[in-house]
Formats: structure tokens, sequence, C-alpha cells
């Protein structure tokens, strides 16, 4: 367990521009986040001829469309629509730093998507055929994790909330998965059960190392399955239950506020909201680093950028939404908080890498 959660942090993709959008907001951000459809879900725009930016227009690049982007109203299909709504679940996902604020360094290749079985294994064990196995007859429908270490490397979390179809399906997942990584093929010899009185409901294990203590713990929660993951140094070991405890506290409360999708309209969740991702630019085909463009709501962008600075951000500038591709866009229909807005992006830009260069648009 503790060699699937080692130290594989990496930084996003550099940010070709910022976008600060003015015009109206017709969507409900209490909703959860807005989400875009899976690369495969449209091609059109980055087939597109590719034209020169005009004058004072930020250029993009020879690679890089500057035509907007034309995407689906909805997903089309209960696949497409499981990233949807995986994407939306993380408005309603505990942030690591409010469960430790030492938690702030970035650990992207864990702050995703759970959307199917293979992403379930990514997530708990690289890639593990039982896992997927597990997901697969069980039926997950989606999820989110985020993820975040220390500064000093010593300490992280892995933290998400996965779906299923029923509270049964999701008590046997957490039964199943518990038993599988509990196995030392799986884990390693020092895996072992963790009762913890504060939280009996949950399913807890350790693994120890000759300098770390891991501790994950999966709880089923309705019809979801909570799960979380916690490592430390060994001289640190109280740290590790506390976490697990305190981010179960403050994620229970949450979950139950997320407006769930019933699996038969999954195909119909909408792509672009406010139309935010026709508004970036896309990556090219095959580049390295692409993500699956997505539009998110404050809590959801947290997760990916500053955490606790991103929330306050939006709730100070009156923001919206993020929308992410190759470009990040934000939007606020406060006009007079829009100078502050793109000031508080770039700063948070800057403050990640001084060589970002930052460029100013709106619409």
């Amino acid at each position: 367990m503790t060699s699937r959660h080692r130290h594989r942090a990496r930084t996003s993709a550099a940010l070709l521009a910022t976008a600060i959008t003015l015009t109206g907001c017709t969507s409900t951000a209490s909703e959860g986040t807005a989400e875009a459809a899976a690369e495969t879900s449209t091609t059109t725009a980055r087939t597109a001829a590719l034209i020169p930016a005009a004058p004072g227009e930020p250029d993009p690049g020879e690679e890089f469309s500057t035509r907007p982007s034309d995407y689906p109203a909805t997903a089309g299909d209960n696949g497409i629509g499981s990233i949807i709504e995986s994407q939306r679940m993380a408005e309603f996902l505990v942030l690591p730093a409010e469960v430790d604020p030492a938690l702030t360094e970035e650990y992207l290749d864990l702050t995703r998507p759970i959307f199917g079985p293979i992403p379930l294994a990514y997530l708990l064990a690289d890639t593990d055929s039982t896992i997927e196995q597990i997901g697969a007859e069980i039926g997950i429908i989606a999820g989110f994790s985020t993820a975040r270490f220390t500064k000093d490397s010593r300490a992280r979390m892995v933290h998400a909330v996965l779906r299923f179809r029923d509270a049964t399906g999701a008590g046997e997942a957490a039964a199943q998965l518990h038993e599988h990584l509990l196995d030392p093929a799986t884990s390693g010899p020092t895996a072992a059960p963790h009762p913890l009185a504060t939280m009996p409901e949950s399913l807890v294990h350790t693994v120890e190392t000759d300098y770390s203590r891991s501790v994950a713990a999966l709880t089923q929660h309705g019809h979801y399955l909570i799960y979380t993951f916690v490592d430390s140094p060994t001289d640190r070991a109280s740290w590790a239950d506390q976490a697990l405890e305190h981010a179960l506290e403050l994620q229970r409360p949450m979950i139950d506020r997320f407006p769930a999708t019933a699996p038969s309209e999954l195909r119909n969740l909408p792509v672009d909201i406010d139309d935010m991702l026709r508004r970036t630019l896309r990556y090219p085909d095959g580049a390295d680093g692409a993500q699956v463009p997505a539009v998110y709501g404050p809590r959801g962008a947290a997760h990916l950028l500053a955490q606790l600075n991103t929330l306050d951000m939006f709730a100070d500038t009156a923001a919206t939404h993020m929308a992410r591709d190759a470009t990040f866009v934000y939007r606020t229909d406060a006009t007079d908080r829009a100078e502050t807005l793109f000031d508080r992006v770039v700063a948070q830009i800057r403050d990640k890498n001084d060589d970002f260069s930052v460029v100013r648009g709106s619409r």
C-alpha cells in the first residue's frame, strides 16, 4: 500500500493564457461542477484550420487553434456521463488542507475523476486486475480523488469518495477491497487490520516500513464508499489516526449534499455550462500532459490549484466557474471584482513557477 502512494507528485501543464470572463452566468454553482466530455466525445475543434491571432490577442503558437471549440450539449452516453458525474463530485469532496493545513503540496497523479474500474485500480494499487474486477462486478458509477503532501514530503493524504449503485454495493466493495488490500502479495508483509474505536463502521488497515506508517480506511456511507489513505513518519503515528477521523467527520455531511444523477440520466448531463469550455484553447492531438477538459466550481478548482486560497479567491471575487483544457478560463459576473480576480490568478500562477508567462484576455 505504501508503495502505491509513494511520492509521485508532478506539476500541471503550463498555462498558456488566463482569461477572465465577464458575461452573464445562467447556471447554478450549487448544483456542483459542470464538466466536459472525454477527449473522444468530439474531435471537430482539434482538426479545425489553424488561424493566427488578431493583433493584440494572445498568440497560441502554431499548434493551437484560436477558433472556439464546439462541444455536444449533453454527454450522449453513460461512459462520458460517468466522467462528468465524477468531476461534479469534486465540488463535494473535502480538501486535504481542511484536514490538516500542512497538506499543501500538489500530488496531481491522484487528484482525478474515478469514473470506472481502471481508475479505481489506479487509485488503490497502480494496476491490479482484482480491483478492476471488483469495481466492474459491483458497479462503480463515479468518484473523485484528491491528494496532497507536506512541504517536507514526510506526510501525505489521498482521499476519495466513490459512488456505487446502492448501499449494498458500496458495502460489498468496502469488504472485498479491504480483504484484497490486506493480502501480503498486494500490500506487503506488514499489512494488518487496524480497528479504530472512533471509526467503528470503517474497515482500516496499516502498512509499516522502517521509516513510515500508512493507514487506510474504507467507510461505507449510503451508496458511497469513502476512502482515505494517510502516510506519516513512524514518530508521528498518532497523526495518521487523527487525520483519518477528521477527514471522515468532514466528508460525511458534505457528500450528503451532492445532487447525484440517476444512472439512467448520466447520458443527459450537460457538457459545457455557460459556454466556458469553448473559450479555452484545446490541446493538439497527442499532446503530452493533455487533460480531460472540464468546468469546475470553486471547490473543484481548489482541488487542482491552491486549495483554501482558491476557495477564498472565488468567494472574494464572486467567481463562479473555472474551465480547464490547455488554458484555464475563470468567470465572474461582478465586473467591479474582475481586476482583483485577475491579480489573484496571476499571483497563484507566479507562486507556483516564476517562469510562467501570464497573458491577459477578456470576453
